[in-house]
């Protein structure tokens, strides 16, 4: 292995993050365009509560291009050059704001996966709805809910896991083979009939919970029932700006703890708190640990957010 310690993961820190980490001790004072010559590098490990390191700390250099496709390229080229490779993936702060396109050219130059959370999300969503329609005092199973579906590991995961507690559950794409073998295979499994529907659009009042896969917008989000739940799990988020009701407001990522898990660290858990991406490198995932939602951009916990859907005031 080079004689390097092995590690999971590589973690991207912010630009603000890494241009502070600089400007520590003597070099306070000086100007960024002086910074740019210390380049990027791996600044800090990241341990678990075991003292493993699990991940390592990485700044890109300062003074990075404003144009995107310069950006990522010399995200690349800052990536391609780390001596030490031992790792399988790659996970970005959130002050990064990439597109699937994006991060599949990231991860097709560099080799490694980057971490999106979209397997933590599958995982935990089940556990969410039950929170959500706990704390609304409504009962889950009466639901119908659509899960606009992807060909991808997060969906059949979610599907497997929703389809233990639920009575009412609608896939639709524009593709539809995947989608037989697995409404096949559920049915065998838990006795769950899943409906399939290439255009749901004029039934879309019918759902009370929608759950999006897709990095493209396939139905007409105008139709949505008024205060429906939605999950948007697309590296895209198309629904942030596609929906129009005020009522409804896509939730787009879940907030976990980090106690027990990782000794604190101000950079990667700087409040003991992550997203899904993080938590999604972590080796035990634990219900305990879930703390809320990211919903238009606001973190919130369930019982907030269950206030102010009922109060009809989520768009802020």
């Amino acid at each position: 292995m080079g004689g390097y310690i092995c590690f999971d993961f590589l973690y991207v820190i912010g630009e603000e993050d890494y241009r502070r980490y600089l400007k520590k001790g003597i070099f306070k004072y000086c100007p960024d365009k002086i910074m740019k010559v210390f380049g990027s590098k791996i600044i800090m490990d990241i341990v678990d509560i075991k003292e493993n390191i699990i991940g390592k700390s990485f700044g890109i250099s300062p003074l990075m291009p404003k144009e995107k496709d310069k950006f990522i390229d010399e995200i690349i080229h800052s990536i391609n050059n780390i001596e030490e490779r031992d790792f399988k993936n790659i996970v970005f702060d959130s002050s990064y704001i990439f597109d699937n396109e994006d991060i599949l050219k990231i991860e097709r130059e560099t080799s490694f996966s980057v971490a999106d959370g979209k397997m933590v999300m599958a995982e935990f969503l089940p556990h969410v709805l039950n929170e959500i329609f706990q704390e609304m005092k409504e009962d889950l199973r009466r639901k119908e809910i659509l899960i606009i579906g992807e060909d991808d590991p997060s969906f059949y995961l979610l599907v497997e896991n929703l389809s233990k507690g639920i009575g009412f559950l609608t896939v639709t794409d524009e593709k539809r083979g995947y989608i037989d073998e697995l409404t096949s295979n559920t049915l065998e499994k838990t006795g769950l009939s899943i409906f399939y529907s290439q255009n749901v659009d004029k039934i879309l009042s019918n759902y009370s919970i929608i759950i999006n896969f897709k990095e493209k917008n396939i139905i007409d989000s105008n139709k949505l029932r008024k205060k429906s739940v939605v999950f948007d799990l697309s590296r895209n988020k198309i629904f942030l700006t596609q929906i129009k009701e005020k009522t409804i407001v896509p939730i787009e990522d879940f907030l976990f703890s980090t106690k027990g898990k990782i000794k604190t660290n101000e950079y990667f858990a700087p409040e003991e708190k992550i997203f899904s991406n993080k938590y999604e490198l972590l080796e035990q995932h634990d219900y305990k640990d879930f703390l809320g939602i990211l919903a238009n951009g606001r973190e919130y916990t369930i019982e907030e957010f269950v206030i102010i859907h009922r109060s009809n005031k989520i768009k802020l």
